[in-house]
């Protein structure tokens, strides 16, 4: 059975982003908690693996393309 620890917001940033990096606590997953006021938030830009992303409330606007490689 394997141990279950509960990570606190608070441990992972300020109130605009939080970053969860899985290998600093065993896990296979990493991801962002942000909050950005309407109007603002990251530009276009393009990391080397797939994201998912979650919307609590508002709306947004993602642009994508799949690379082959």
């Amino acid at each position: 059975m394997s141990r279950v620890r509960v990570v606190s917001r608070a441990e992972l940033g300020d109130e605009r982003v939080a970053r969860f990096e899985g290998r600093d606590h065993g896990a296979a997953v990493s991801f962002f908690l942000t909050r950005f006021a309407p109007g603002t938030g990251p530009g276009q830009h393009v990391h080397p693996y797939e994201e998912t992303f979650v919307l609590e409330s508002g709306q947004a606007t993602f642009t994508g393309d799949r690379l082959s490689g």
